[in-house]
């Protein structure tokens, strides 16, 4: 085999991945689950009056959703060749600072950045993942947590956080 036709044969299995990784079906899931969601919820607008089996229906279509989406999630994780540039969100996979930089305010300083640069290119917000002792800190700036990230990157466990741009 020649290195060309090497090279060839590596493309057409990175295309095979992302397609895979990025599956119609995979997204055609999450579509389903949220429009049942979203169905259930317009046909019971008043929360006061659900009874108990509607509202453990509703409990069952969020987690259905949650764990659709969570799937697709742990797709992006692992293989970074789904990154969008003109995607509406901006995921933020670590900010690390070396020990002799810390407590300066540089970790802030970037934070801030990626936040102004990411409203600049009209970005819905920012979505990271961190472990439980920034939950904290990460919330100073906005960031509301969403629960645990399926992300399993170095045995840890991550949570996600989320960044909402008000609409104007």
């Amino acid at each position: 085999m020649t290195w060309q036709q090497s090279q060839q044969q590596k493309r057409n299995a990175f295309r095979r991945q992302k397609r895979r990784a990025n599956s119609p079906s995979d997204k055609a899931s999450v579509e389903a689950d949220l429009n049942a969601l979203k169905a259930l919820l317009e046909a019971n607008p008043q929360a006061e009056n659900l009874t108990e089996s509607q509202v453990d229906e509703i409990k069952a279509a969020k987690e259905k959703l949650t764990e659709s989406a969570q799937k697709v999630f742990a797709k992006m994780y692992e293989n970074a060749q789904m990154h969008q540039p003109d995607g509406k969100w901006q995921m933020i996979f670590g900010v690390d600072t070396i020990p002799s930089c810390r407590k300066k305010g540089y970790d802030a300083m970037l934070i801030k950045q990626a936040i102004a640069d990411a409203k600049a290119q009209g970005r819905e917000g920012l979505v990271l993942t961190c472990k439980e002792k920034l939950l904290a800190y990460y919330a100073k700036f906005g960031f509301v947590q969403e629960g645990v990230s399926q992300s399993v990157h170095g045995g840890a466990v991550w949570y996600q956080m989320r960044l909402r741009f008000e609409q104007a």
